[in-house]
């Protein structure tokens, strides 16, 4: 069974294993939720009093989750009343993160916003589900080989920030988080990292545009060079070697990031020993 953090069993491992568990008392909650994820045309308020009567927590946490993610952006009960039966912590975090993922189809963005400020652990990555399909239709357009440049995407990113910003710049991380997602998805589209690109932004996202092709860049340290057999720790001549691997235009900023980059995840090599 599920939650976001392991927590996501397919539904058909869910059915599976309650169908071959052998007889015992969790039968009657096994055959609850089973009634509830299987019925998809059940209402909330039903399906939320099967998943009350389920007395195994995880269980009934993830029955609420499912109600949670389908119930219809009008239909009583509200996603709290919802959540309330699922246990506190990580499953009840799960269950709001459910309910703004259906609240924010529905294009109900103030209602999708206070779930996701609800939820707990998940309440960044919840915001960011809110925005995110339209960032990066806007930074890395599914037409067209090359996405337009960040200087006149920006507006329409900027339209996009402000409409979302009164909801959840309080209470998630998305003041920073935007900026970096958009910039990341139109490196990522582009495929190179050249912090030219930032040059013709104003002074604020010129920085918030090389800090996300920096970070970019440090994360394909790890997966590429050492895809390749190269230690990122090992790179005496800084990067501008591995610039075909790294899919990046050297630059001073990339082999400074390097350093900082390797300072704090690679051991300190050890001075020579003496012979006597």
């Amino acid at each position: 069974m599920t939650a976001r953090a392991a927590l996501l069993l397919p539904l058909g491992s869910l059915l599976f294993g309650a169908a071959c568990a052998p007889p015992s008392s969790g039968q009657g909650d096994q055959a609850r939720y089973l009634e509830v994820v299987s019925d998809a045309g059940m209402s909330a308020a039903p399906a939320l009093a099967r998943c009350a009567e389920i007395e195994d927590a995880a269980l009934r946490g993830d029955c609420a989750v499912v109600v949670a993610g389908r119930r219809a952006a009008d239909e009583a009960p509200p996603p709290e009343e919802i959540c309330a039966v699922a246990p506190e912590g990580v499953w009840r975090d799960e269950c709001h993160f459910a309910a703004a993922e259906g609240l924010r189809r529905a294009g109900r963005r103030a209602e999708a916003a206070a779930r996701c400020r609800a939820a707990g652990t998940f309440a960044n990555d919840c915001g960011q589900h809110l925005w995110q399909s339209e960032v990066r239709a806007i930074a890395a357009p599914a037409r067209g080989p090359r996405p337009p440049p960040f200087a006149e995407a920006l507006p329409r990113a900027q339209s996009v920030y402000d409409r979302w910003a009164p909801h959840l710049e309080a209470g998630t991380d998305m003041a920073e988080r935007f900026w970096r997602r958009f910039y990341q998805n139109g490196f990522e589209k582009r495929g190179l990292l050249d912090l030219g690109e930032c040059a013709a932004l104003p002074e604020d996202h010129r920085e918030r545009c090389r800090g996300a092709a920096l970070q970019l860049m440090r994360t394909r340290l790890d997966l590429d060079l050492r895809h390749l057999g190269l230690d990122p720790c090992g790179l005496p001549d800084g990067l501008a070697p591995h610039a075909r691997a790294l899919r990046l235009v050297p630059d001073p900023a990339f082999d400074l990031s390097l350093r900082d980059w390797q300072a704090q995840r690679c051991a300190p090599a050890s001075p020579p020993t003496e012979t006597p």
